[in-house]
């Protein structure tokens, strides 16, 4: 199970998170937009979310718009990337992990392996939410951490 989520000028945005059929992961509706500043609707988005699961769909075209730019209002994927951070969530086989992603070269998020967080085995949905929403509101506290691409 996986799930991605944004994080845009304070706010949280948590798309349902699909499977297409060609085995990728799909942002989709519902989406849930919420102040990260109110930990406990940041919570509740992110416990309902989950709950969803990753239903599989038919592949979407290629030129698909991103669902989360409705909510967001921006005009584009790559202005929305500019001023935004994404992070997973994921549970295999009852291990829960969560991170920010980085910035891949070429535009695009990539896993940061070095910024994972691995949850202790069994951990329950609302240990990994607790640890994800804490996680977020010190990042954003602290600050963006550098954004460039690798090696720049």
């Amino acid at each position: 199970m996986h799930w991605t989520f944004y994080i845009r000028k304070g706010c949280a945005y948590i798309p349902a998170t699909v499977r297409a059929e060609a085995g990728f992961y799909v942002d989709d509706e519902p989406v849930s937009v919420v102040p990260i500043d109110d930990g406990t609707e940041f919570a509740q988005a992110l416990t309902k979310t989950i709950g969803l699961g990753n239903r599989v769909v038919t592949t979407p075209p290629r030129d698909s718009k991103p669902v989360v730019l409705q909510y967001a209002g921006s005009a584009s994927w790559s202005r929305f990337e500019k001023e935004a951070s994404c992070w997973l969530i994921s549970e295999k086989e009852q291990s829960w992990r969560f991170g920010p992603y980085r910035r891949r070269d070429d535009r695009g998020w990539e896993e940061d392996p070095e910024r994972i967080t691995k949850l202790p085995p069994h951990s329950n949905i609302d240990d990994v939410v607790l640890a994800v929403v804490r996680a977020v509101r010190i990042q954003e506290a602290a600050g963006p951490p550098n954004s460039s691409p690798r090696g720049s």
